[in-house]
């Protein structure tokens, strides 16, 4: 299978493409940073050189792709998907910290699959922030990927409900949280 990368930052985005590449995939990446390219490149992603909000690229570059898998915050949500309708790309996985009303909005009007990983939780009164590894996020992008059927809905990967809801075990860091509340 193909898949897309959009608005990625390379943090995240080289350990999506390794992972992706390995399991078989391959993979695409759209990109205006120049020092980006090489690096994608070197791990054996193909480079589509433009910006993510220009629709026409996006469809350009989603021919035969399956999947796009977009970071969050990106410059135009709506445009992505527009470039995606056009190429009937079947699913979209987008990846953010905060997955409100500027995701949410845009997917209701997608026809694909798609499916939300929350990838970080802000610090609060009684918790303390936490973000899920690049590695971690990979191996879960390749999960939701491999669905039969997303389904359609926020998951969390800083609980172990949002892991075994793509078929995969919560990390250990996850797994001990869980076992605290427990108690």
């Amino acid at each position: 299978m193909s898949v897309l990368l959009v608005g990625m930052s390379p943090e995240l985005g080289l350990p999506i493409a390794r992972r992706l590449i390995a399991s078989g995939d391959q993979v695409r990446v759209v990109t205006d940073v120049e020092d980006d390219a090489p690096r994608y490149k070197e791990v054996g992603a193909f480079i589509a050189r433009g910006r993510d909000a220009d629709s026409d690229l996006i469809e350009r570059a989603a021919q035969n792709v399956r999947t796009i898998v977009v970071e969050t915050p990106v410059e135009d949500l709506r445009a992505v998907l527009e470039g995606a309708a056009f190429a009937s790309v079947e699913r979209v996985i987008v990846l953010g910290e905060s997955l409100g009303l500027e995701v949410a909005e845009p997917l209701g009007a997608w026809e694909g699959d798609h499916l939300r990983l929350l990838i970080a939780r802000r610090a609060g009164r009684l918790r303390r922030a936490r973000t899920v590894s690049p590695e971690e996020v990979a191996l879960a992008v390749d999960a939701a990927d491999d669905l039969a059927r997303a389904p359609e809905e926020v998951l969390d990967l800083m609980s172990a409900e949002g892991w075994e809801a793509l078929g995969l075990a919560p990390p250990t860091e996850i797994k001990r949280g869980r076992e605290r509340r427990a108690r």
